[in-house]
């Protein structure tokens, strides 16, 4: 595909249940004929990896992103919505996609990406 092809772009966490959100945002590209993106954006100043299994989650959602045909980028920045929009915008994003927490009311972050991005943004809840 050609390099400004459009695409969609999943954000996930250090988490096992992030797999879910790739495989989610694999299907809208394909359906869409664009590329699948992957982005992991760590706060500046807190542990990288600090969760207990947090390693083993990312190694786990690497592989994911191989058998799904795409890269994962890690990033850390002091502003994280900032960071995927940015992100998004270079990669000539058309969707995000994001986890949907438990709770009914959307987040700050979800929020945020709404009101910064141009393109869809997808909730799915991680893990189904």
């Amino acid at each position: 595909m050609a390099k400004h092809t459009p695409c969609v772009v999943v954000c996930v966490t250090n988490q096992f249940t992030c797999a879910s959100l790739i495989a989610a945002g694999a299907a809208r590209a394909r359906a869409e004929g664009w590329r699948l993106r992957v982005v992991h954006v760590a706060q500046t100043g807190q542990p990288f990896l600090a969760a207990e299994r947090a390693p083993d989650a990312l190694d786990q959602l690497f592989s994911h992103c191989k058998n799904a045909g795409c890269d994962m980028t890690v990033l850390q920045s002091g502003d994280v919505v900032k960071a995927i929009l940015t992100f998004a915008r270079r990669a000539h994003a058309r969707m995000l996609v994001v986890g949907r927490g438990p709770s009914t009311h959307p987040n700050a972050l979800l929020m945020a990406l709404q009101e910064g991005f141009d393109g869809d943004v997808v909730m799915v809840a991680p893990g189904l």
